[in-house]
């Protein structure tokens, strides 16, 4: 009975050893996707300020087009001495 009860000893380290490097091998997959998660939280707070970028650009574009067509529809004017 003694090799039999360190048979099933044996077998009982391994498996709690098992469901410890099964435990820390969760534990570090679950960080990798905090850091995944982190990550894409990220990427979104990027593209939301480069959409704003670009929402801004081209509020100032379309500020500066207008002024251009402002200037061309009053040229003639101006130089003839006044303006519209």
């Amino acid at each position: 009975m003694t090799a039999a009860k360190n048979s099933r000893d044996a077998a009982l380290k391994q498996v709690g050893q098992t469901v410890i490097d099964a435990s820390d091998c969760a534990v570090v997959m679950l960080n990798s996707l905090g850091s995944l998660f982190a990550g894409i939280q990220s990427l979104a707070d990027s593209n939301r300020n480069v959409q704003q970028l670009a929402m801004l650009g081209q509020e100032l574009i379309d500020g500066y087009v207008e002024t251009m067509r402002s200037y061309k529809d009053n040229l003639p004017e101006i130089a003839e001495g006044g303006a519209k």
